[in-house]
């Protein structure tokens, strides 16, 4: 075990001896470029409310697109964000209910409205090229429009 540490610590001062030039890492993104992903979030909820247990699992699954606008002379991006797809999926004590948009089957369940009320929208986004996102865009434009869009709740006002 002792030799196969001093052997690796070996090898990292050999490999990092060898890099004579720092090393920046940089986006590099072009106008047009289009980079797609897909974020999924379990969650799995157990809780007792008076002596009543409550189990619930939710998966919330988005797609994105991001869509390379702008390269800024200051090296920084604006990228428009886009929800292509978002899936809702819940089973618990009042059901099991399943929304996914790229299933074209109609009707969406009531607990998946707002969920639904984000497909197509988008807010611009500006990054730094190490990343670090700067500014968010036209996002309350957009969560406004959802809003607009989605049916009135009995008893709940904007």
């Amino acid at each position: 075990m002792r030799s196969s540490l001093l052997l690796l610590a070996l090898g990292l001062l050999l490999f990092t001896g060898c890099m004579k030039d720092k090393v920046s890492l940089q986006l590099s993104l072009q106008p047009g470029d289009v980079f797609k992903c897909r974020s999924t979030l379990e969650q799995h909820i157990e809780q007792t409310i008076e002596n009543n247990p409550l189990k619930m699992d939710q998966v919330f699954i988005f797609d994105y697109r991001f869509e390379i606008l702008e390269k800024k002379e200051s090296g920084d991006y604006d990228i428009r964000v886009t929800y292509d797809n978002v899936g809702f999926i819940q089973d618990g004590p009042m059901g099991h209910f399943e929304y996914r948009s790229w299933r074209k089957n109609g009707e969406v369940p009531p607990v998946a409205q707002g969920f639904a009320s984000v497909l197509g929208r988008s807010f611009i986004m500006t990054v730094s090229g190490q990343g670090q996102i700067i500014a968010l865009k036209n996002l309350d434009e957009m969560i406004e429009d959802m809003l607009d869009d989605l049916p009135p709740l009995e008893g709940i006002s904007r």
